[in-house]
Order: C-alpha cells, then sequence, then structure tokens
C-alpha cells in the first residue's frame, strides 16, 4: 500500500490525535457539595481521577475506537492506494512517445529512452493477457503527430507485431494531439449493469513535453510510465548533451559577399566544447563555446557567429565536436542559395558603337541573367519599360535627364543623383590619394597605378534630406569614387570618364566592377540558407517559372537527405530546445490532476485508490463507540 498525498495526512495526524488525547486530560470544574458517604458515589471518584491533569490515562475502549477511527480518517486524507489491476477497462490505449528526446541513450543497460517505452508497453500486454476479461486494445505513437498502428483490436498478437516495428524520430513531441486521439476511440454507450464504459489511456514517455497549454483528455483514465531517469518539477537537471537549437545565415549589409552564419546551443551550464563550420563537407572554421546561465534557469546557452565568403552554392554545416546522450541535434545544416545572376542595362551616350568596349567584356564575364545595352536618349524615350528584368543601371559615361529607381553605377558624374553634389573640377592627370581598402566595393582594388583627368569632383548634397554619402576613393580635389544611398538604394559614382583614365587597362578594374555589382544586386540582410524542421513538410520552389512546386512531405529524420537524381541535397534540423534539454517528469497534470509516474519496469498500472472503504471503516468504529458509550450510560435498576 501506498500513499498519494502523505503530506495532507502527516498534518491531519499531527494536529488531531494530540486534540484528541487532550480531551482525556483536561480536569473537570465541579461544584464541591457535602455528601454524608462516598460509598455510591465510586464512579464520581473514578472520573474524578481520570481528568486529574498529568496522569496516565487509564485503559478505554472508547478511547480506543475513537483513535482508531480518527486514524483511519486521517489515513483517508492521504489517499491511500494498493497496486495491482484495477478493473478491467472496455477499451485500452497504448501511446508510445518517439520523440528525438526518446532516443537519449540514458535508459536502462545504456539503452534508449525508447527502448524502456517498449518494454513497458509489452508488460502491460502480459497483464491484459492474463486478466479475466480481455478489452480492446489500441495502439499508437506520437512525436510531431500521432499515428495509429494496430486497433482496436483483442488479438494481442496484432499489438506485439506493431509494437517491435516501433522506429524512432528526431521530431518533437505533440502530446496533447496524441491525447486527443485516444480520446477519439473512447466508447459513447454505457451498459445498464456494468456501468458507463471505461477507457484507459497509458501513456510511455519521458515526459518532456513543451509547455504550451494543459493537457486534457475526457471520459478517460490515464496511466503515465516514465521512461529514462528521474526528472523533477525544479530546473532541469543537467543531462549529459549540447544541442544546436537555431541557425540561420545572412547576408551582410554592407557586404552582402559575405554570408554570416549564426547558432545558438543549449546544454549544462559552464559546459565548454569546440564548434566546427564546415562548408561542402569541409571544415572551414572552428570556435570555442561557453555555455552560461544568465537568466537562472539552470540552462546553459550561448551562441556564436562565423563567417564565410561565396556567391556560390553551398551547403553550410555548424557540428559540435563532442560525443553526448543524443545525436540527432549535435549537427545542422543549411543550402546557401548561389547569389542570383542580375539583368544589367549599359547606357552609353548617343553616337558610341555598343560592344566596342573594355566595360561591356568584364561585365560579360560575370555572366549575368542578361546584359542590354541602349542609348541615352533611347533611355530617356523609353523610361520604366526598358527597366522590366533588370537588377543593374551602368551609366558609361552618359548624362541621361531621369535617374532609376534601381541601383546604378556611373562613371562621369552620370544623372543628377540627390545626395551628391559635383563640383568642377581642372581637367588635368591625377592620380587617387586614399582609398577604403576595407569596403566591400574597394576590397582588393590597389588604385596606386591609375591615372585619370577628373569631370567633377563629388561631395554630399546636405540639403538633401534621407540620404547617405560615402566617400571611397579620394583625388586631389575631392571624392573621386563615392557611395550614395536613398531610401534604401545604392548608387555609385566615379567621378571620371573610364575613357579619359588607364584604369580600364589595369588588373583592379574587373576586381572593381565584380565587387560593385555584387555590392549593388546581392539582397544583404535577407535569408540565405534554406533548410526545413523534422516537424514540417519539405517543399521545395518550382524548377522553372509556372511549374508547381515539389513536396516532399515531412521527413522524421535529421540530416542532409539527397532529392533524386538530380544532385540537389535538403537539409532537415531537430532544432527544439525542449528534446535537447532531455526534460523528463515525475508528474504529468492531466485534466488538472497529477498523474504520478511508473518505473519503466514496473506494470504501467496506476495504484488503486481505496480512501473510501477507510471512511467506511472509520464509520463503523464510530457507531460501535456510540453503541458502547449509550450501554455505559444506562442506569441499571438495583
Amino acid at each position: 500500500m501506498t500513499f498519494l498525498a502523505p503530506a495532507s495526512a502527516l498534518v491531519a495526524l499531527a494536529l488531531a490525535v494530540p486534540a484528541l488525547l487532550l480531551l482525556y486530560f483536561l480536569k473537570l470544574r465541579r461544584r464541591p457539595v457535602r455528601v454524608s458517604s462516598t460509598m455510591l458515589w465510586t464512579q464520581a471518584v473514578r472520573d474524578l481521577q481520570v481528568n486529574v491533569p498529568f496522569r496516565m490515562i487509564r485503559p478505554s475502549w472508547l478511547l480506543l475506537l475513537q483513535l482508531l477511527a480518527l486514524l483511519l480518517l486521517i489515513g483517508a486524507l492521504g489517499r491511500p492506494a494498493i497496486h495491482g489491476s484495477a478493473a478491467a477497462p472496455d477499451v485500452a490505449v497504448v501511446l508510445i512517445d518517439r520523440s528525438a528526446s526518446m532516443s537519449a541513450r540514458d535508459g536502462e543497460g545504456g539503452g534508449t529512452r525508447l527502448e524502456d517505452a517498449v518494454r513497458a508497453a509489452s508488460a502491460f500486454l502480459d497483464e491484459i493477457a492474463r486478466a479475466p476479461s480481455r478489452p480492446a486494445v489500441v495502439f499508437a505513437t506520437f512525436a510531431a503527430s500521432a499515428d495509429t498502428l494496430a486497433g482496436p483490436t483483442t488479438d494481442l498478437r496484432l499489438v506485439r507485431d506493431a509494437l517491435s516495428r516501433i522506429t524512432p524520430t528526431d521530431q518533437a513531441a505533440d502530446v496533447r494531439g496524441a491525447l486527443r486521439l485516444a480520446e477519439s476511440f473512447a466508447p459513447t454507450d454505457a451498459d445498464e449493469e456494468s456501468g458507463p464504459a471505461r477507457t484507459l489511456v497509458v501513456l510511455c514517455s519521458d515526459g518532456g513535453f513543451a509547455a504550451d497549454g494543459p493537457m486534457a483528455v475526457a471520459a478517460t483514465e490515464v496511466r503515465f510510465v516514465r521512461a529514462g531517469p528521474a526528472g523533477g518539477d525544479g530546473p532541469p537537471p543537467p543531462f549529459d548533451n549540447v544541442g544546436i537549437v537555431a541557425l540561420a545565415a545572412r547576408r551582410d549589409f554592407r557586404d552582402p559577399g559575405a554570408v554570416r552564419v549564426f547558432a545558438r546551443l543549449v546544454g549544462p551550464p559552464g559546459l565548454a566544447l569546440p564548434v566546427v563550420l564546415e562548408v561542402d563537407g569541409r571544415e572551414r572554421d572552428r570556435a570555442p563555446a561557453v555555455l552560461a546561465d544568465e537568466d537562472g534557469s539552470g540552462v546553459g546557452r550561448a551562441s556564436l557567429t562565423f563567417e564565410i565568403t561565396t556567391r556560390e552554392a553551398a551547403l553550410v554545416s555548424v557540428r559540435l565536436d563532442r560525443p553526448d546522450l543524443l545525436e540527432a541535434d549535435n549537427e545542422a545544416s543549411l543550402v546557401l542559395a548561389p547569389a542570383t545572376r542580375p539583368g544589367i542595362l549599359i547606357v552609353r551616350p548617343d553616337g558610341d558603337p555598343p560592344g566596342d568596349w573594355l566595360l561591356a567584356d568584364v561585365l560579360r564575364e560575370l555572366d549575368p541573367a542578361s546584359l542590354v545595352e541602349v542609348e541615352s536618349s533611347r533611355y530617356d524615350e523609353l523610361g520604366a519599360p526598358l527597366l522590366t528584368g533588370i537588377d543593374l543601371v551602368v551609366f558609361d559615361g552618359a548624362r541621361p535627364r531621369t535617374l532609376p529607381t534601381l541601383p546604378s553605377l556611373a562613371f562621369g558624374p552620370g544623372p543628377p543623383t540627390p545626395g551628391l553634389r559635383v563640383l568642377g573640377a581642372d581637367a588635368r592627370l591625377s592620380s587617387f590619394l586614399t582609398w577604403q581598402r576595407t569596403h566591400a566595393v574597394m576590397r582588393h582594388v590597389s588604385l596606386d597605378a591609375v591615372r585619370y583627368e577628373p569631370a567633377a569632383w563629388l561631395a554630399h548634397d546636405e540639403a538633401a534630406a534621407g540620404t547617405r554619402f560615402e566617400e571611397l576613393a579620394r583625388g586631389p580635389g575631392g571624392a573621386a569614387i563615392a557611395l550614395v544611398e536613398e531610401r534604401g538604394v545604392r548608387r555609385i559614382a566615379v567621378a571620371f570618364d573610364l575613357a579619359r583614365s588607364t584604369w580600364p587597362v589595369h588588373v583592379s578594374f574587373p576586381i572593381f566592377v565584380a565587387n560593385a555589382v555584387d555590392y549593388l544586386t546581392l539582397r544583404g540582410e535577407s535569408e540565405a540558407g534554406v533548410a526545413f524542421r523534422t516537424g514540417e513538410a519539405v517543399v521545395l520552389p518550382p524548377p522553372t517559372p509556372g511549374a508547381a512546386p515539389t513536396n516532399l512531405g515531412v521527413v522524421e529524420r535529421a540530416g542532409v537527405h539527397r532529392v533524386g537524381d538530380s544532385g540537389g541535397v535538403v537539409a532537415v534540423n531537430l532544432l527544439s530546445e525542449t528534446e535537447s534539454l532531455l526534460r523528463t517528469a515525475d508528474t504529468l497534470a492531466i485534466s488538472g490532476r497529477p498523474v504520478a509516474s511508473a518505473h519503466p519496469g514496473e506494470t504501467p498500472t496506476a495504484p488503486r485508490e481505496v480512501w473510501p472503504w477507510f471512511v467506511l471503516t472509520a464509520g463503523l468504529l464510530l457507531a460501535v463507540e456510540w453503541v458502547l458509550y449509550a450501554l455505559g450510560m444506562r442506569v441499571r435498576p438495583r
């Protein structure tokens, strides 16, 4: 026998029993009366002796019966229960959790929690097989969704066969969906003799569910068997597991060619471990991570940032270089999309033949999606329709009247630009004095040997509100290369015509053009990587415009998966803090009532409460005590 609420019984015992004994210790106040003889007052003398304080209580059947009745009532408050089979249910639903945390290898004998849950379910089936009346059994599993694998059936061979074929997943657990599935099997009819139909739900899980709302199930009784080590209601115990719970990649706003990879880890506080960044399966970087409990929750957290430079498609992975209890969260990957091929429009002065200048050859080598050349007058005439499918406008010495709403690169002062003030300059051969070697546009660009004749010098027009001006290179009279940004649109202006400089034949020129095209057309601060979680459907974009997207469904296991024979890959990650913390629970609150767990080696049937029998026995003892008291108070004739 066990007590489900022993604290209540102990408190009642400490208060009620002393109070009852105190009643027998109390000294009654009597009025002294003179009598001629005490021979007829022997009972009064005994009562007087009993009520003398601080004397031993004489044996009394009334006191014994009252103590027994009181102890039984106090025991009923502690919710006594006995282990053993309760009345056989009409339907038994066996639910097995196969979420990611159930693959942790901290079960009995070094096995997984899922193996413990399977053994507990098998023990429950053995108990059903020995029962005189066999209920209909439903066997179901759940992770991100719940699935019925067998039943309702009384043939336990079918259930055992389904139990032997259970497989783990790397998904987070949705226990509420599983309880709704179990509730759907509850019978709705009732028998007049046996009463309403009973449904028993046997939940085999570690209890580490996300606290996103109360769990409830109607018209059913729930039995919970814990898989894994004991847990608790306080902070989670420091299980030896570190998991990657977030992964993202973004292009830098100031340097879109650079990709920053962000990762977040959770695990035991104070733990230090190495974290590896891999690109296409090769180690690119390695950094240490120290998990710190910054909010006092008992959970250590750490964030890391890696940086790579690439315009090509790549598989980027972050891996923890340390073994632990769960493998599914030790690595997370994403597919880095290639930089988009921009459509480029070259605007040249009227009369210049197309394609006879080095600038067009350099832009063509960048493999743009399209390269169109028009004269300045044609550009002014067509306007917006000419910009369809264009991502960048290059003004090669042209000075049209209108400025596009797209990013632009202008050699010569170009069209009037908000935020840019053009200063007069002498047409004399000049050289660069300084330039921002660390800027994304000027990276690997050397201007020492470049000579040019400035058409003008560039400066910031402070009267234009909402514009940003940045000097990229400086000449004798002012800025020779400048960056102007207006309402999120970037424009680069070069203060001289290429035809009046030595730059086109210098090795730094194609580098500058490639940097400028990347900086102006790549989207900074946007998601650069694509990955899916194990609980969501994998939907790939259509291969060609107008085609339907490819839906691969839900992938249960984390990792990098190949798609068909095309050589494409899809990254699927766990990324769940709840699963990585490997929490376990000793008690679950279901339908507002605590459901205590059983050990995996025990039969997952809850103790049967017997407190009504305690109350009934106490009532019978009080009835006997009343009868004895009444007999003692009866006046006997002499």
